[in-house]
């Protein structure tokens, strides 16, 4: 997977469209998953990857250093000499990308806006997975429309999952969003995870991508859900001027509409406080957490993040 460079890659900073998601398949690296489909024998060996369980195979003649629990006691008694069974290990794991596009991802104040970025990351993160001999499933929430798409090994499943996060990206086009200060946006989110936590079965590899402007206090306890039954991984995306406001002062902003005035001060501290307390919660669960932004090499990224996690 060589370095990707969004500017060279986008053909728009405020959409992007099912081909360009279709081509970054062209960068995920072409070998496989060094996970081999082996038999482990009588030896039982931990997954290090959780969800992945062991297949019967069959049943053998029992060898010095076999593990006893693995006795097939009912073949050792009709033969009266000591059977085990035989497990392999299950190849592929369950992996869903929920894609959090909220009112505030569609903001950008260099190269794109952080909803085209996201919707980048979740293709290239699909595609990785699907290299990697993993079901990929997804799910998409917003004001807009929430949908839901289970993993599964089919490249339809993936298919789906590209063309609905390439229309998502140009969704402040709907209608919905003429009054969206006014309705409670992180319900919407709140709902997403309520669906996770119900549907999926345990071991499920989740991959949350958001810029994280919900309040915690609502949204800590189903991460805790999320984190006791499957494995979670955590895209903070960001902006340039989220991160800092250069100078200090009062900035005149608008909506094209009215003038409101910002404080570059408290709008850094605050930037800075939500990203800490994220990655505070990330740590009191232990699952990865990881800030990203337009200007962030995204196959770097990748494998730092997603092929750590998928090869243990």
């Amino acid at each position: 997977m060589g370095r990707f460079s969004i500017t060279e890659n986008l053909s728009s900073p405020f959409e992007v469209s099912y081909q360009e998601l279709v081509l970054l398949k062209n960068l995920v690296a072409k070998h496989k998953s060094t996970q081999v489909r082996a038999k482990q024998g009588a030896m039982l060996h931990a997954s290090k990857i959780r969800g992945r369980g062991m297949d019967y195979v069959e049943t053998r003649n029992y060898f010095p250093g076999d593990d006893v629990r693995l006795m097939d006691w009912r073949v050792t008694a009709r033969t009266n000499k000591p059977h085990v069974k035989v497990f392999e290990v299950e190849k592929e794991r369950p992996v869903l990308i929920l894609l959090n596009m909220s009112p505030t991802m569609f903001f950008g104040s260099r190269i794109c806006l952080k909803s085209v970025f996201a919707a980048q990351l979740a293709s290239l993160l699909a595609w990785t997975a699907k290299a990697h001999g993993d079901r990929v499933g997804g799910m998409l929430t917003s004001m807009v429309k929430s949908t839901l798409l289970l993993p599964h090994a089919h490249n339809a499943t993936l298919s789906k999952f590209l063309k609905m996060v390439s229309h998502a990206t140009s969704y402040y086009q709907d209608k919905a969003w003429n009054d969206w200060l006014s309705v409670e946006r992180h319900e919407y989110f709140l709902r997403a995870l309520r669906k996770v936590t119900k549907t999926l079965k345990p071991g499920t590899l989740i991959i949350i991508i958001n810029d994280w402007y919900e309040e915690e206090s609502l949204i800590q306890s189903y991460l805790y859900e999320l984190r006791s039954r499957h494995d979670l991984i955590l895209y903070h995306v960001h902006d340039a001027l989220e991160r800092s406001i250069s100078g200090h002062g009062v900035y005149p902003i608008s909506n094209g509409q009215s003038i409101k005035l910002l404080n570059s001060k408290y709008h850094n501290n605050y930037c800075a406080e939500n990203m800490q307390r994220w990655q505070t919660i990330a740590n009191k669960i232990s699952v990865p957490y990881y800030s990203c932004s337009s200007e962030t090499d995204l196959s770097l990224l990748v494998r730092q993040s997603l092929l750590r996690s998928l090869c243990g």
